[in-house]
This record gives C-alpha cells, sequence and structure tokens, in this order.
C-alpha cells in the first residue's frame, strides 16, 4: 500500500520509499554527528601522532578501530577496508589531509540531505535543529582544514629551510675548496718563480767564474817568465831566483786583482738579479693578491644572491599559504551557505512554477519537489546502535553508499595534486604550468622518514649469521 506524501518521500536513486520512522531515526543519529566528528578529529590527531599530515595504513588500522562504531553509523562502512575505499581517491592506501576532510564533508552532506527530508515530512523543529548542527559542523570543518594547512605550510617552511641549510652548506664547501685550490696554485706558482731565480743566480755565478778563468796574464809577468828562462839556462841563480820571487808576488796580487774583479762582476749581477727578482715577485704577489680579491669578491656576490634567493623564495612560499588559507576559508564559509541558498531558489522556482500550471496543493506541491536521497545504515551491522531502527536493506544499494555524495562535498585542495608530493600546493603553475624551479627543489627537498630495518635480514632461516649487506646503514 502506498504511503501517504507526509509519511515518506521517494529518492531517485532508491527503488522503495523510505518511512517517515527510517528518517526520524536517521535523525536522532546525526544529531550527534558534530560531537562524534570532534571525537573523530581528536583520533586522527592521535593516530597521526607524528605529525606527517598523511594517515599511512598502520595509522588507518588504528583510526578505524578505535572508532569503528562511529564511522559505521556516520560513514555506513562496514570494515578498514571500506572506509579507505571510500575516502582514498588517489588509491594509493594512503589518506592525504583532503581525504581526511572528506569523512567530515561526507557526514555534513549527509545531514543536509536529511535535513531536507525532515522538511518534507514537516519536522520543522528537527529540521531547524539539524540545519543549526549542519551549520556548526561546516565552522568546525573550516577549523580542521586550517589545522591541516597551517601544518602544510610549516613543513613547507621548514623543508625550504633545510633546503637552504643544504644550499649553504654546499656553497661554502664549494668555495672552501676554490680557496684551497686557489692558495695550492698559488704556493706553486711562488715556488716555481723561486726556483727559476735561484736557477737564473747559479747560472750568473757560472758564467761569472768561466770568465775569471778565461782572463789572460799580464804583458809583465810574460816577460818576467822569459827572462826567468835566459837567465836560468846561463846559469845564474841569484838573478833566477830574485825574478821567480817577483813572479810570485805578481802573482798573488793578479789573484787579488782577480778575485776583487770576480766579487765585484758578482755584485753587479747579484744587484740585477735582485732588482728584476724582487720586481718578478711583487707582480706576482700583486698579480696573486688581485685575484684571490676578485675570488672573495665573487664569493661575497654569490652569498648574497643565496641569501636574497632564499629570503625570496620564503616570502613566495608564505605569501602562496596566506592566499591559499584566505581563499578556503573564503571556500569554506561560502560555498556551502550559496548551495543551499541556490538550491532553494530552484525549489521555489519549481513550486511556483507548478502551482501556475497544476492546480494542486501547496503541501503536495512541496513533498513532491524535496525529494532528497536520505540513506540508511547497513543491515549487517544495524544491530550496534540503538537509535535506529527499521532500516531496509534496499536503502544501500552498493557496499559505499556515500560514494554518490563524493561529487557535491566542499573540497579546498589542501593536500598537493599529485599523491606523496610535498611541493607548494597553492600556485598555478602546479596546476596547469608544471612544476617551478621553487616547487621542483621542494619536491626533490622530501624529508626522509627513518625505517627500522629488521633483524631477520641478518640470518638464514636455520639461523645462521649472513654477512651484513652493503646497503644495510641506508634508509
Amino acid at each position: 500500500m502506498a504511503q501517504s506524501p507526509d509519511t515518506s518521500f521517494y529518492s531517485p536513486h532508491q527503488s522503495m520509499p523510505l518511512h517517515r520512522t527510517e528518517i526520524l531515526a536517521e535523525t536522532a543519529l546525526l544529531l550527534t554527528a558534530r560531537k562524534k566528528c570532534k571525537a573523530l578529529w581528536a583520533a586522527i590527531q592521535i593516530a597521526d601522532y607524528k605529525k606527517e599530515g598523511v594517515l599511512n595504513e598502520a595509522a588507518t588500522t588504528v583510526l578505524y578501530e578505535k572508532e569503528k562504531e562511529v564511522l559505521r553509523d556516520l560513514l555506513l562502512v562496514a570494515d578498514c577496508e571500506e572506509f579507505v575505499s571510500l575516502l582514498d581517491e588517489f588509491e594509493d592506501g594512503f589518506l592525504t589531509e583532503d581525504e581526511q576532510l572528506l569523512m567530515f564533508s561526507l557526514i555534513r552532506e549527509r545531514m543536509q540531505r536529511n535535513a531536507l527530508a525532515l522538511c518534507s515530512l514537516h519536522e520543522y523543529d528537527k529540521y531547524r535543529r539539524m540545519m543549526r548542527k549542519v551549520r556548526k559542523l561546516e565552522t568546525d570543518i573550516v577549523g580542521f582544514q586550517d589545522t591541516l594547512r597551517r601544518r602544510i605550510h610549516g613543513k613547507e617552511l621548514q623543508a625550504y629551510r633545510e633546503l637552504g641549510r643544504d644550499k649553504l652548506k654546499q656553497f661554502k664547501a664549494n668555495w672552501s675548496r676554490r680557496l684551497a685550490q686557489f692558495e695550492e696554485e698559488r704556493r706553486r706558482k711562488v715556488e716555481d718563480l723561486a726556483a727559476r731565480q735561484d736557477m737564473e743566480a747559479r747560472k750568473a755565478a757560472m758564467q761569472a767564474g768561466a770568465k775569471a778563468r778565461t782572463t789572460k796574464a799580464s804583458a809583465k809577468m810574460k816577460h818576467l817568465e822569459e827572462e826567468e828562462k835566459l837567465v836560468a839556462i846561463n846559469e845564474r841563480y841569484n838573478e833566477a831566483h830574485k825574478i821567480r820571487t817577483e813572479l810570485k808576488s805578481l802573482e798573488v796580487l793578479a789573484k787579488a786583482q782577480l778575485q776583487h774583479s770576480l766579487q765585484t762582476e758578482q755584485d753587479r749581477l747579484s744587484k740585477g738579479l735582485s732588482l728584476t727578482h724582487a720586481k718578478e715577485k711583487r707582480h706576482l704577489q700583486l698579480k696573486l693578491d688581485s685575484a684571490y680579491h676578485h675570488l672573495c669578491i665573487d664569493q661575497e656576490h654569490q652569498a648574497a644572491r643565496l641569501q636574497k634567493e632564499t629570503k625570496l623564495h620564503l616570502n613566495d612560499i608564505t605569501k602562496q599559504q596566506n592566499l591559499g588559507r584566505v581563499a578556503a576559508l573564503k571556500v569554506g564559509e561560502t560555498r556551502d551557505e550559496l548551495q543551499r541558498s541556490k538550491r532553494r531558489a530552484k525549489e521555489m522556482m519549481r513550486i511556483m512554477s507548478d502551482s501556475k500550471s497544476i492546480p494542486v496543493s501547496r503541501k503536495a506541491s512541496i513533498a513532491s519537489s524535496l525529494s532528497f536521497p536520505v540513506l540508511s545504515r547497513k543491515a549487517g551491522f544495524a544491530s550496534s546502535a540503538t537509535s535506529v531502527v527499521g532500516v531496509s536493506q534496499s536503502a544501500r544499494q552498493s557496499p559505499l553508499a556515500l560514494k554518490p555524495y563524493l561529487r557535491d562535498v566542499t573540497r579546498f585542495k589542501i593536500a598537493p595534486v599529485q599523491p606523496n608530493w610535498e611541493g607548494p600546493v597553492h600556485s598555478a603553475s602546479s596546476k596547469d604550468k608544471g612544476l617551478t624551479r621553487l616547487e621542483a627543489e621542494l619536491a626533490a627537498k622530501r624529508l626522509s622518514k627513518s625505517v627500522l630495518r629488521s633483524l631477520g635480514q641478518l640470518y638464514s632461516p636455520t639461523l645462521a649469521p649472513l654477512e651484513v649487506p652493503e646497503d644495510w646503514e641506508e634508509v
């Protein structure tokens, strides 16, 4: 027997009408949804105790086991696998920040549709209470997303600060190496110059000695030597002895003069070489000092440019964060209310159009126009909550009953578009033009997560010690 319009309404997604008792039972459950959502949010913080933002498989299991009754009642899921399948849009096994907010948005959407069903049943007091809860939950969701967004932004700033420290460390290492190479080059050039000048000095001394050795004897000494030979032949011993004594005196005097001239020549050459070598050393020192100063100036310029680049990118990240936060707050505060206003305007126009074309009663017109789907709990766990009774299995035709609601929920776009990427999330280039240099650097600078290796890898199945792998220390 068909139900009257004031006791049930039909959903376009269902083949059987939802009875008034089912709607009211669901209302009793959803009126406590906001409080349960706060408990869910607290459970998420406990599951994500490392504040990584993304819930992995272990964290998701912890969350589901802690709040499985609430999740079964509000999201109509039977187990953890179904819970992840409902929210995991990237299908990577992890729940990002946006996917975590989806559970609250889905609950809000379910409350919104239940409120419309209450309006069609003329339960205006419950309708008013439900809409009040819906708006309060929307405010809570805006606060949740702001908290998650601030964490992501903090991670971005932390990642870029670490990137800046790495760049500065690499910069100092490169310049230390360049300065060490310059000092080594300076020492080598000074040693080469000193070796060349020493060789020139020895060569000049050898030339002076060779010149002294090639000096001819004087004419007087030659004459005395000839006279000595003639006197000695004639057996004039005394005269020969006197000549020999005079020759020895002349030889000593000649040697002294030769030594003096040799020393004078060496001093002259040494003085000239000293002046030349001093000029060469001074020129080399000036050249090396100029190169060192140019190197220091280049180092200062590059350090200033690196510092400005780091500060500029930090300002860019902060600017993107502020713009994204303002946009998200505006979306969270206005989109759902605008959607409701738009829906009300459409329904009013439809009612007015129907009242002009077909004369029907106001009561029947509202009941027929405000026909929104309301979902009941899964029959497999209907006995777990006493607030919902008389739930029919036809109210849920698919394993994930709230899946169609995903296209209507408000999205804040907190997490990056690409899964498991930690770059900036609010620049247009990341969506349309590809990654900028800053975003690529942040994407490459992923926060490494330490992994505890299993000690079983060091032993065979018979517990015999194995050789330690080379990459054992890597994480």
